[in-house]
């Protein structure tokens, strides 16, 4: 059912609050990968060193979440360009291709039998399972655009109540395990729902708080609740269940507390006024998704992440929390900087142009076809 009087929508602005939600979120990512993907928190779960680790992991969780509402939130008024999915493929496969072939001639044993072959096509390979997610997404975004811009502000709610409903409140019931094929959120369909709340914080947008500070609190609140549920729980039922249970409901992409969290988020950022740096913030955000893609490789995780965290697992608290910030403050840096170059190469080597061609040559027509749809 199409509004009475269809919005029509202009290109959007650059903005800066967006930019920095970019930067947080990939830190954020880091952060849940440096604590995730070593043993630092099974050493430590139990303790207060442990609790303050969780407490960064929680905080942390919403990251992906966030990922997926920016891009419904700025790409809800944005034109389809084959160019930009066009793009982070050479990128991925670039960087894919530069690890592996690192990994291969530093630590051959650690490569897949495949990786050769599958460096060349990472979406065939499921390199990166929120690149795969997202090139689903992308092929989907312009429909979803034309769904979200004919629903009526009351539709799109409902929608979104629906997305709780049936995703999210499903995760957190025990013994009910993925009901509607989501996989904890690693999927397509998990981040089409995040698309379309994205959308709908750029369409219709919230009532404004007093101050935007309430919605950090909110995000605060959130994952502060997370984390109390689990650590309350972990102690109640490790000795009278004889192990512990149900202290890990809530956390997951598609717990209802860390899609609050990322919601509060991006509300904060969005409504954030940011009047200096505007270039330097711009141009940190152009390689976040790179940063995305370079410390999930292989060649980081053994040798930039595991032994690192290993070496200040057993320190003291301070020196340790400290410790886990500073390597993923390394790898965002590091990351960074491997991603500019790599952004530059690709602007010698004509990347950019030949993606710019097959936009204006090869897909000029479904263009048009879907920008008529948007300006009905």
């Amino acid at each position: 059912m199409k509004n009475s009087t269809p919005t029509r929508l202009t290109a959007p602005t650059r903005n800066l609050g967006i930019e920095m939600l970019r930067i947080v979120s990939t830190f954020l990512v880091i952060m849940l990968h440096t604590l995730g993907s070593t043993a630092i928190l099974s050493r430590n779960t139990g303790n207060d060193k442990g609790a303050i680790l969780w407490l960064f992991e929680i905080m942390s969780y919403c990251a992906v979440n966030c990922f997926a509402m920016t891009s419904g939130y700025v790409s809800c008024k944005s034109k389809f360009k084959i160019s930009r999915i066009l793009y982070l493929w050479f990128q991925v496969m670039f960087i894919f291709v530069v690890m592996t072939v690192a990994l291969g001639f530093i630590s051959p044993q650690n490569l897949d039998e495949n990786a050769y072959q599958k460096m060349f096509f990472p979406i065939l390979g499921d390199l990166n399972w929120y690149f795969t997610a997202f090139f689903c997404l992308f092929f989907f975004a312009p429909f979803l655009n034309i769904m979200m811009q004919n629903l009526t502000k009351g539709q799109h709610k409902f929608l979104m109540g629906v997305i709780f409903f049936l995703f999210c409140i499903p995760d957190v019931i025990p013994q009910v395990s993925d009901l509607f094929l989501i996989g904890g959120g690693y999927s397509p369909i998990w981040l089409m729902a995040m698309y379309i709340i994205g959308g709908y914080l750029r369409i219709h947008g919230t009532p404004k708080p007093r101050k935007k500070y309430e919605w950090l609190a909110g995000y605060f609140l959130s994952t502060l609740f997370v984390w109390l549920w689990f650590l309350v729980m972990y102690d109640l039922t490790k000795d009278m269940e004889g192990g512990a249970k149900y202290h890990r409901i809530f956390l997951s992409y598609t717990s209802p507390f860390i899609v609050l969290a990322a919601i509060c988020l991006l509300k904060f950022f969005t409504s954030t006024n940011i009047k200096r740096g505007g270039k330097v913030i711009c141009t940190i955000s152009s390689v976040t998704f790179g940063v995305f893609i370079f410390h999930t490789q292989d060649l980081y995780w053994i040798y930039g992440l595991k032994n690192q965290v290993n070496a200040i697992a057993y320190k003291s608290t301070l020196e340790t929390t400290l410790g886990v910030i500073a390597i993923a403050l390394c790898a965002f840096i590091i990351c960074g900087v491997a991603t500019y170059l790599q952004m530059l190469l690709f602007k010698v080597i004509g990347i950019n142009k030949f993606c710019d061609f097959v936009q204006n040559k090869l897909f000029k027509k479904p263009n048009a076809m879907l920008e008529g749809n948007n300006s009905k």
